[in-house]
């Protein structure tokens, strides 16, 4: 049965705030129920005890900021959003790939993992871009630095704060960002998330659209005056609002699609892997129920994206495999379909790109059987759900 998009009215910034205050509430919650089901132990336990009330802080003087917004730049809300951009998909797809060679787009602008991470607000933009600038000279020095952690990271996903990265990291004030389950790897609410479109409320879902929304049109704002370029399209990456694709058409009605998609095989293990780094910090090691959770997930996904997008005039579908294979006809081809025109300039990036991505091997390795899978329960579990035909 297809699912039905529900209008209503457009809520207030203090609705949007008593239910990001709400939910920030429930963090000590979820990490104890994420310590019974997960099991116990005294590293995981440190862990939580430190970490939580500093993402609550965090939190909470990110909602300072966006309220200081309303009394210094109100303007932003005043900020056009046309026809954006967004690449979603299933996780360890290519959608990263795909993310950073549009933006080499100039039509296109997108956000830096330091915005999305550190400055939701309009107001910590600008503060941040001007410390940024006087601390120039030492930034340079250290922007080369690697913790063991993001070297571990690199040969799964590249980190960098100048790095165009998922904007769902926008949804942290919320307490509604999935990269949660990274810290929370138990927590049943976190999981509904991954099920946005119908295991949420339908103000609930609202509410966090909105404040999505509005987090894009301030990046928007802000481009717009330190670029001088007011006629930039939005361009964003998030297989973790595959889920949200219904919601995300609501709140963004002219919005463009692509789908990422690969075998079930090969992204369940890839994508389960690609949170050993994170793991790894407290101790954990993925239970057979959290497994069980991904698959159930991933099943979703698949699902949910065949059944809103597909057919769409406004979405198309592509293979990882195409987008290391035939990257440049792919593009050319998605841009037309859109009616959207490419500039030489980027035509020969694009051209560049396509062809040493032909050549690429990631060093990130994994294997179904460390999950105690095979690849033929794998195939059995989504049988109903893949391939997907629109593709």
């Amino acid at each position: 049965m297809p699912l039905e998009k529900k209008t209503l009215p457009e809520p207030s910034l203090l609705s949007v705030l008593w239910l990001a205050l709400r939910r920030i509430a429930r963090l000590p919650l979820w990490a104890w129920q994420s310590l019974n089901q997960g099991g116990w132990s005294v590293r995981r336990a440190a862990v939580l005890m430190l970490t939580i009330p500093l993402l609550m802080s965090w939190q909470i003087i990110n909602w300072c900021f966006i309220l200081l917004d309303e009394l210094l730049l109100p303007g932003w809300r005043k900020t056009p959003l046309s026809k954006p951009w967004f690449i979603v998909g299933i996780p360890r797809s290519g959608t990263t790939f795909l993310q950073r060679s549009l933006a080499k787009d100039r039509a296109f602008t997108t956000t830096p993992l330091w915005e999305a991470l550190l400055a939701p607000a309009l107001s910590q933009k600008y503060l941040l871009w001007g410390l940024a600038w006087c601390l120039a000279p030492l930034w340079r020095k250290l922007r080369g630095v690697k913790l063991p952690f993001l070297k571990q990271m690199s040969a799964i996903h590249e980190l960098g704060l100048q790095e165009a990265e998922e904007d769902f990291l926008f949804l942290l004030p919320m307490n509604a960002c999935f990269i949660l389950v990274a810290l929370l790897p138990d927590c049943e609410d976190l999981f509904k998330l991954a099920h946005f479109d119908v295991a949420l409320q339908a103000d609930e879902k609202q509410r966090i659209m909105v404040f999505y929304r509005n987090c894009i049109k301030k990046h928007l704002y802000f481009r717009a005056h330190i670029e001088s370029h007011s006629q930039l399209v939005y361009l964003a990456k998030n297989p973790s609002l595959s889920p949200a694709v219904l919601s995300l058409q609501g709140q963004f009605p002219d919005a463009r699609f692509i789908a990422c998609l690969r075998e079930p095989e090969k992204t369940l293990p890839s994508q389960i892997s690609s949170l050993k780094p994170a793991f790894g910090l407290s101790g954990y090691y993925p239970s057979p129920e959290f497994v069980e959770s991904c698959i159930v997930m991933l099943h979703f996904y698949y699902q949910h994206l065949n059944q809103v997008l597909a057919r769409q005039p406004n979405a198309v579908f592509v293979a990882m495999s195409t987008l290391k294979n035939d990257l440049y006809r792919f593009v050319t081809q998605t841009y037309k379909h859109f009616s959207c025109e490419m500039s030489s300039d980027s035509r020969a990036a694009l051209c560049e790109l396509a062809q040493s991505s032909s050549n690429y091997r990631s060093e990130h390795r994994y294997k179904l059987s460390d999950f105690g899978l095979s690849e033929q329960q794998v195939k059995a579990r989504f049988e109903e759900v893949w391939p997907i035909t629109q593709m």
